[in-house]
């Protein structure tokens, strides 16, 4: 019996410890390859990559603020007592530049000129901290809660209590690129910090598989010696009889 049991259960396990051992080996040599410093980088820098054009976005629209403020300064004085005409001129001057809304209002958030499809005042107002930047001199670049939209803020000097709001819509293509990249990154990183509890799973699985086998092959091991067994027995009982 117990040499049946032994060898059913070697036969049952050995081939599993082997097949364990190899699988815990390529997985551990294959999830180091998955977090190798040449696949962190790529990671990082397709992060990089969509952050730049974000930033590149700001940089652009701050730099169509300014040329703005200083074209609306030269030619402000014209068209202070005509609002059609002002409406007509920052509706021109937001075409020339590609942005999809320009507003000039003051402080209290009346509307003194706007382009022709502007409604980010209504929609979004800006706060006293980011008018206060304005006032003194700073060109205030602000990024939509979705990161569809990019606008900035900045006071024009030659107009009594008057700040020019301008925005940009982010390309949606681009910014489904820039949402799968960061949700990439992210699931990366979890991927990587778990690395290691993936590793003890699934050595722990072999480990069940392992000893489920280990029991079914005692028991098949045990009915075969027993009905091996059986016989003998009875012809043993009746040679000593």
């Amino acid at each position: 019996h117990l040499r049946m049991v032994g060898l059913f259960s070697l036969l049952a396990v050995a081939p599993t410890v082997v097949v364990a051992l190899f699988a815990g080996l390529f997985f551990y040599l294959g999830v180091q390859s998955w977090f190798s410093d040449r696949v962190q980088k790529v990671v990082d820098e397709s992060m990089e990559v969509a952050k730049s054009y974000l930033h590149e976005h700001q940089q652009t629209i701050r730099a169509d603020t300014l040329a703005m403020i200083n074209d609306i300064n030269r030619e402000a004085p014209q068209f202070a007592l005509n609002k059609h005409m002002f409406n007509q001129f920052v509706d021109a001057q937001s075409n020339a530049r590609s942005l999809s809304e320009a507003l000039v209002f003051d402080s209290t958030g009346r509307i003194l000129g706007r382009s022709a499809l502007s409604f980010s005042l209504e929609f979004e107002p800006v706060t006293e901290d980011i008018l206060e930047r304005a006032r003194q001199g700073e060109v205030v670049v602000m990024v939509g809660q979705k990161y569809d939209k990019v606008r900035a803020l900045a006071k024009i000097s030659s107009l009594f209590d008057a700040y020019l709001l301008v925005g940009r819509q982010v390309e949606a293509k681009v910014l489904e690129h820039v949402k799968t990249a960061e949700g990439a990154v992210n699931e990366y990183a979890t991927i990587k910090q778990r690395g290691g509890e993936l590793q003890r799973r699934l050595f722990l699985t072999f480990a069940v598989v392992a000893l489920l086998l280990l029991l079914v092959a005692v028991w098949f091991g045990m009915n075969f010696a027993n009905k091996l067994g059986m016989p003998l027995s009875v012809l043993v009982d009746m040679a000593e009889r």
